[in-house]
């Protein structure tokens, strides 16, 4: 991949890594002075050339659904874009490291640190699931590990997206096939409890620093997550309780309907758990009797023979055939067996709990998971008391038109909402619309009270996109500096007025209109600049500045000045600075004249011109091109250079007689206390 500088508005940074898709770059947008995690792609590099048009506009759906993912568990996506055959997206950068840096160096965790990360990610992911996203990816590479052990799960809907590329590169397999659930790995229809199934493997490996599926070829790692059950976590991890045993074989059950139905449901087990007054040590009583069936490698018939199942031996079979003429993953991938996956669609399990230990209602010290196989008796425990009623309130919501509705995360429908039953305490409303800018608020409700809310919906953002010819041009909107063209600028809707400059040419100025999540272009191909001259000429003489550019002394004619405004200054050691603005136009001459006069003098002399004031005296310096007699008053002051000394104040008359020239002759008043410096060219 080429060394890119920009892509679109955003300014690169540096490299932050590479994958099997492309490379993750860090950048900042300009515009709001906000760093953001690039991620590029190029599909030519992952795709037989036949599919990249498609994958490109899967490319875009897949970051449009993700971009509606808004939850402090999930890495927010702000931007998607096409640059030099290059797709990239940009999302929030996340201070950090991966969870897959952590395991290489610390192995395994304490269950009190790994519990707060599971509950954080499975929290994202109900969140996802909720709004029919699916991550398919998930391991530690993907989870970001912030400070105090705040989590951002990356990359969503970006394995699918590899995952529909024809061709994968050497030494890359699609996906991450150590964390995937059984379903995935035969092609076979997936919903959001595969993402719960790849947690439970990292949980596993997080408390016990062992894949649970590791093998050594990729034909073996499928065997196992297809046949095999791992073992017992506890079999690694002495210390972990039959309570956090229980959860993780419910995340890694082979058949989905006995999984968890949702992330929130694996969420609020384990905060049942970590609420145990020991913390997350072994639970005594019935916990210590418990088995759990976890290394089962057989069937077992109705009369209770074990038998192995002919289909799987089948697929192991077929599957070896399919490494050996090219790997196992293409055969499951490849162009000729691609499944249609439908998106997700989370509901309830039709069938009953599964055989495996089921997880009580409310796990407590004094109500423990009980095995399925041998249930152990406890002393009766005084009845606790009835618990109280808490009266719930209520919000009502409304928008100037139609949103969509959160609170807290979790979709409630569309406005207008007229009576929403919330518990008391604090929310967090959300309202998003299609061409307008989330709107969020934080509101407190109070048993028995209604809360009436207006979502002040307001228009997104359009963008604007910039070229000029030639290139590099400054560009203004509404009169402050924007970058330099090409670029691609985010602006607020409504009218705008855009100015292109470059030195040597003719600006260009346009007004436009941005409409609400539309991009609108300008091309702008500027005009050079003519000249004209320009004859500046002071009495009694004076330095000049062009556009604050010293030029040198009058009289002057500069032949090639360039056309447009021009600032012209006028300076006079003895006398106040004159400056004009004029317009030169192309091939024109312009005259510039100036006589200083007694009213601009720092020093207004007494008397008539050419008295002294007696008493006070100043210095004269004097220089010319090539050298000259001076005469100051008549009187012969030697060649240049000369510098006279104990002049009165007021004006003298100088002159400088030079061989083959005409006589130089000025006027020069000399100030009390100060060295006039008169050069003569």
């Amino acid at each position: 991949m080429p060394e890119i500088e920009s892509l679109g508005r955003y300014e690169i940074i540096s490299e932050l890594g590479r994958g099997g898709m492309g490379i993750v770059m860090k950048g900042k947008d300009p515009k709001i002075d906000r760093l953001v995690a690039l991620k590029i792609i190029k599909f030519e590099d992952i795709a037989d050339s036949g599919r990249i048009k498609e994958l490109i506009e899967r490319f875009h759906i897949e970051a449009r659904a993700a971009g509606k993912l808004t939850h402090p568990s999930i890495v927010t996506i702000y931007d998607v874009g096409e640059q030099s055959g290059m797709s990239f997206i940009a999302m929030e950068f996340v201070e950090g490291r991966d969870l897959a840096d952590i395991l290489r160096k610390e192995k395994k965790m304490p269950f009190k640190r790994a519990a707060n990360l599971i509950i954080q990610i499975a929290e994202g992911l109900a969140f996802a699931h909720e709004r029919g996203i699916i991550h398919r990816d998930i391991k530690p590479g993907n989870i970001l590990i912030q400070k105090n052990d705040k989590v951002k799960i990356t990359d969503f809907g970006l394995a699918r997206l590899q995952s529909a590329g024809s061709v994968t590169q050497t030494g890359h397999a699609v996906g991450s096939p150590l964390y995937m659930s059984p379903e995935q790995v035969q092609s076979l229809p997936m919903d959001g409890r595969s993402d719960i199934f790849s947690l439970g493997v990292m949980f596993y490996e997080l408390v016990t620093g062992v894949k649970p599926f590791e093998a050594d070829s990729l034909t073996g790692i499928i065997f196992k997550i297809i046949k095999d059950d791992p073992l017992p976590p506890t079999t690694f991890n002495k210390r972990l309780s039959s309570s956090a045993e229980a959860v993780i074989k419910k995340m890694m059950a082979k058949d989905p309907e006995q999984r968890y139905r949702s992330g929130g449901d694996v969420a609020g087990d384990l905060k049942r758990i970590s609420s145990f007054p020991d913390g997350f040590g072994d639970l005594t009583g019935s916990d210590a009797a418990m088995t759990l069936d976890f290394a089962v490698s057989d069937t077992v018939s109705t009369d209770g023979a074990p038998q192995k199942s002919k289909g799987l031996l089948w697929a192991i079979a077929l599957l070896s055939i399919a490494v050996s003429v090219g790997g196992a993953w293409w055969y499951l991938q490849g162009a000729k067996r691609q499944a249609v996956l439908p998106e997700l669609a989370v509901k309830a399990p039709e069938k009953p709990a599964s055989d495996s230990p089921p997880i009580p209602e409310r796990l407590t010290p004094d109500n423990p998971p009980k095995d399925a196989k041998q249930a152990v008796a406890t002393p009766a425990k005084p009845e606790a008391p009835e618990p109280v009623a808490i009266l719930k309130g209520f919000v009502a919501i409304d928008s100037p038109i139609e949103s969509e509705i959160t609170i807290d995360g979790i979709a409630v429908g569309a406005t207008p909402i007229t009576s929403l039953e919330l518990d008391p305490g604090k929310h967090t409303i959300e309202a998003r619309a299609d061409s307008f800018k989330p709107w969020k608020k934080e509101i407190k409700i109070s048993s028995g009270k209604l809360v009436t809310l207006t979502a002040d919906m307001k228009l997104a953002d359009g963008f604007l996109k910039i070229s000029s010819l030639p290139k590099g041009a400054l560009v203004f909107i509404n009169g402050e500096k924007s970058g330099r063209a090409p670029v691609k600028i985010e602006l607020a809707a409504g009218d705008h007025k855009v100015t292109i400059k470059k030195p040597g040419y003719r600006s260009f100025t346009k007004k436009i209109k941005i409409k609400s999540a539309k991009t609108a272009e300008i091309s702008a191909k500027l005009d050079k600049l003519g000249f004209g001259s320009l004859r500046v000429t002071a009495i009694p003489w004076a330095d000049i500045y062009i556009n604050n550019n010293k030029i040198g002394p009058t009289p002057r004619l500069i032949e090639k000045a360039q056309e447009g405004k021009i600032s012209i200054k006028l300076v006079n050691p003895g006398f106040e600075p004159y400056s004009k603005v004029a317009w030169l136009k192309k091939g024109e001459r312009l005259e510039i004249f100036h006589k200083f006069t007694e009213a601009e003098a720092l020093t207004k002399p007494s008397g008539k011109s050419g008295d002294q004031i007696e008493g006070e005296t100043g210095s004269l310096k004097i220089t010319s091109k090539p050298s000259g007699m001076v005469f100051i008053d008549g009187k012969a002051e030697g060649e240049t250079p000369v510098i006279a000394t104990g002049l009165a104040i007021g004006p003298h008359e100088i002159v400088i007689k030079r061989e083959g020239q005409e006589d130089y002759n000025r006027s020069v008043i000399v100030i009390k206390r100060k060295v006039i410096l008169l050069a003569v060219e």
